[in-house]
């Protein structure tokens, strides 16, 4: 159709990858606003510009580009959350780690939505619970780094990081989801999280 982009057998790597991506950055929202199911091929093509038949040259599926969705999701909040690195005090990086994923800013609500929704897929299908395994892997080595340093300096009260750890992902994760029902404000979250964390 006039306007509309057509797929090039002759794209680079790089160009095909960046193609790619601009589908998984438009696929994202619809997702995230109307959820897996309502979503169609034909709605991420119209809104990328392109055709239905050229979004399924760089994806086999809608299940594909949904997986990538979350690796996309991931990125950015470990975008987000990378200042983090520079602050000296393990306490205050700790903090700052959880007060960023629940800031209540789009991308925070953005973020939220794409986990609740991958959550619900892992159980059922394996694809999705892969994803999340990796989703979740990147979020908690950069919190190890931080629980360890504060460990080894005695800033943090814990033994063993692993289970700090699984505390802090679980507290953090139950106040995402409750902030995401709208039962809880991004000013409450974060005063739960720094009364939490104090307790370490």
């Amino acid at each position: 159709k006039e306007g509309h982009a057509t797929p090039n057998p002759r794209h680079s790597g790089e160009e095909f990858a960046l193609r790619q991506q601009k589908i998984v950055d438009t696929a994202w929202p619809l997702f995230t606003s109307r959820g897996y199911q309502a979503v169609t091929i034909a709605d991420i093509a119209r809104s990328a510009g392109i055709s239905t038949s050229a979004v399924l040259y760089y994806f086999q599926s809608k299940n594909d580009i949904f997986i990538a969705t979350l690796d996309r999701c991931s990125e950015q909040a470990a975008s987000r959350r990378s200042f983090v690195a520079e602050i000296v005090d393990p306490a205050e990086r700790l903090l700052a780690f959880a007060e960023v994923t629940l800031d209540g800013s789009p991308e925070s609500f953005c973020e939220w939505t794409t986990w609740a929704q991958f959550r619900a897929s892992s159980v059922a299908f394996e694809d999705a619970k892969r994803a999340t395994a990796v989703a979740y892997a990147r979020w908690q080595k950069q919190m190890r780094s931080i629980v360890e340093d504060g460990i080894a300096t005695g800033c943090f009260i814990a033994h063993d990081p692993e289970s700090m750890i699984n505390a802090v992902t679980a507290m953090i994760d139950g106040l995402g989801v409750r902030m995401l029902a709208g039962v809880l404000s991004p000013a409450a979250a974060k005063d739960a999280v720094t009364a939490y964390l104090n307790t370490w």
